[in-house]
């Protein structure tokens, strides 16, 4: 036997007897301290050591005639620690610019095997090779960052490389320093900075090709794709000094569109088209960073295919597409928003009219016809509306105005359209009036119910003078407004008196409902944050 035995734990000795002389057959016993056998008979052994440590192995062999030798060895084998070390090199010894990219290469060792298995980890980038190329933090707001973090702001990231074989692992972590590359964030389009109401600005438009959408392949770029775009240069649009992206990705978020029901806000990603002029401008920004200032530009182009899916109905159970109008009115109108322009995406009907024979076009009934119909009160709507902290309030309209005759033009006066263009009475100004006495801000700056024409769902070429059966939308300018609920009181007058009133609002539930008067029934605002709105996101890659 060897004079020591150097292992690590978990490794194996062979041991060999090589004993000489004496008369066969010879009998032999080994003893073996803190291995995996504590003893064994033959001319071999094999045995395992778990544990650091010194450990003693004695062999006593005996032959045909009892003649007994015993040879120990103390300490013969000398079990170490089995070990993985995790290092790793590439992390920046100074600050670097969030776009840089890093190589971070495995420097980990290990006894008595390397690591075979690696977990990375940057600043929430996970990876599971053994070296990583890292190509930079295209999301500032994803390291840590604040809106309104100036250029040239740094924030510390770590990166964590856990190094394994079997279950032996060690983590190493090693943190660094990235600056911000854009300019200063500003809520710049449709947004007045991040106090007070939101506002309208009337910037955003669909890039038409005659009387259709242009779309990307009519530019050379890969799909069909509807091109949209936002005039930097509008005097109603808030200063734009510039802005950054790294991957020409784009994040554009809305609302009033047909789907989902219940959330205040609506994302689709897409991508920024940018002209090619503008890298080969040999501008020092664009060459470093891929600034896109207004000088350079006068309009911002870029894709929303959740838009294009509202424009070719397959963004709703029914197949309902928007009009161009009805698009660009709802994207420019940065208030958060619900329309009866979402009515048909839910299978909804109107009800009928003497002069209006069609089931698209929004009317409630008035009490003159609740009267004839035998029924004592009038038809009542009911908005709740939830604060963030807890208040709330409801808002009570009573369908009674013009002495509680309704006012479709033609007819005997059985209907409330949404607003008369010419009288000024409608579902709209009876809502605003309460609107004005029950919300803190009222109209103003509380919120507004509006009719206009393109969230008429008609479209068909019925009787009637169609411009007075506008549709209607509830737009939300206060943003601490958290939830809005809608109701009213048909239910209870159809099972009192018999009658069958089509509900005010519907709901995007099963069943679908097959009749309504004009909007969703709720309106969850609680993700709809100031630093969202009707705009470019910063989404994953602007800054």
């Amino acid at each position: 036997m060897a004079e020591q035995i150097q292992i690590y734990q978990n490794q194996a000795v062979n041991f060999t007897d090589t004993s000489n002389g004496g008369l066969p057959p010879l009998n032999r016993l080994w003893n073996f301290s803190g291995g995996s056998i504590s003893s064994a008979t033959g001319a071999t052994a094999t045995v395992f050591y778990t544990n650091p440590g010194l450990y003693n192995v004695s062999l006593t062999v005996t032959d045909s005639v009892n003649t007994s030798k015993t040879l120990t060895k103390s300490n013969l084998v000398n079990v170490s620690p089995a070990f993985i070390i995790s290092n790793f090199t590439g992390t920046p010894s100074s600050t670097i610019l969030m776009s840089t990219p890093i190589n971070f290469v495995d420097a980990s060792t290990g006894q008595p095997q390397a690591p075979n298995t690696w977990a990375w980890d940057i600043q929430g980038s996970l990876y599971v090779t053994q070296n990583v190329s890292f190509s930079g933090f295209p999301d500032w707001f994803a390291i840590g960052g604040q809106p309104g973090d100036q250029p040239g702001d740094v924030r510390s990231v770590t990166a964590s490389l856990t190094a394994s074989f079997g279950l032996l692992s060690d983590n190493e972590s090693k943190s660094f320093s990235v600056a911000k590359i854009g300019p200063l964030e500003t809520n710049w389009i449709n947004s007045r900075g991040s106090t007070g109401p939101w506002v309208t600005d009337s910037i955003f438009e669909v890039e038409m090709n005659g009387g259709n959408p242009l779309i990307t392949s009519d530019i050379g770029y890969p799909g069909s794709e509807i091109i949209y775009s936002i005039d930097l240069s509008a005097p109603s649009t808030q200063s734009i000094n510039s802005f950054h992206t790294t991957t020409e990705d784009s994040s554009f978020h809305f609302t009033g569109m047909p789907l989902p029901e219940v959330m205040g806000l609506n994302q689709s990603s897409g991508y920024l088209i940018i002209e090619e002029q503008i890298y080969l401008s040999g501008q020092t920004q664009i060459q470093d960073g891929q600034y896109i200032t207004p000088g350079l530009v006068n309009k911002l182009y870029f894709t929303a295919p959740l838009i294009d899916s509202a424009y070719s109905g397959s963004y709703n159970p029914f197949g309902y597409s928007y009009s161009i109008g009805l698009i660009e009115n709802v994207i420019n109108s940065l208030y958060p928003q619900i329309n009866s322009g979402q009515a048909t995406s839910f299978n909804c009907q109107f009800p009928t009219n003497s002069v209006y024979g069609s089931s698209d076009s929004p009317v409630v009934p008035s009490f003159q016809q609740l009267t004839n119909l035998g029924v004592p009160v009038p038809y009542q709507v009911e908005i709740d509306v939830s604060y963030f902290g807890g208040a709330s309030v409801t808002v009570t309209t009573l369908m009674s105005d013009n002495a509680g005759v309704g006012n479709e033009i033609g007819g005997p006066g059985d209907w409330y359209v949404m607003q008369d263009t010419m009288g000024g009475t409608g579902v709209a100004s009876m809502l605003n009036a309460e609107i004005a006495s029950s919300i803190p801000g009222g109209t103003g700056t509380g919120m507004i119910a509006v009719a206009s024409s393109l969230y008429n769902t008609n479209t068909s070429a019925g009787p009637g003078p169609t411009a007075d059966y506008a549709g209607i939308s509830l737009q939300i300018k206060d943003r601490n407004i958290e939830r809005i609920e809608i109701r009213d009181n048909s239910a209870t007058l159809n099972t009192l008196y018999g009658v069958n009133l089509p509900p005010f609002a519907y709901s995007f539930s099963n069943p679908f409902t097959i009749a309504c008067s004009g909007m969703i029934s709720n309106f969850e605002l609680s993700t709809y944050t100031p630093e969202f709105g009707t705009r470019l996101g910063y989404g994953g890659s602007i800054y």
